[in-house]
């Protein structure tokens, strides 16, 4: 060890540089830990329009937020035009104005939004 005029021992710059990468590191695994236990339903979806089909919706939502949706063919043509002006609404938010009156159901898992018909 090498040591200064004043007879402490000189800081290594190997050991403050190892010191600052172990530093960094950690704080990124933090920030991504954050990230991935973030619940899918809280993911911000910002959308405005007037008379948009379903599909539309679904698609911009799926370009902002990475999701994939499952859903008959069926319902989305039976589905009424919807005019929507959201901005950095909860996903759930969105997808539940999309959806009032509609007769139709949704359930969100894992990057998965899943469309069904309610019973009622």
């Amino acid at each position: 060890m090498s040591y200064n005029d004043t007879g402490k021992a000189r800081p290594r710059p190997l050991l403050r540089k190892l010191s600052l990468v172990v530093k960094l590191t950690a704080f990124i695994m933090l920030i991504i830990a954050l990230y991935l236990t973030t619940p899918d339903s809280s993911r911000l979806v910002s959308i405005a329009g007037k008379n948009l089909r379903l599909e539309t919706v679904f698609g911009e939502i799926r370009k902002q937020t990475g999701f994939e949706f499952i859903c008959e063919s069926s319902l989305l043509t039976a589905s009424r035009p919807v005019t929507l002006n959201v901005k950095q609404a909860t996903l759930d938010e969105v997808l539940t104005i999309c959806l009032k009156g509609q007769r139709l159901g949704f359930n969100i898992r894992k990057g998965t939004i899943i469309i069904f018909k309610l019973d009622k």
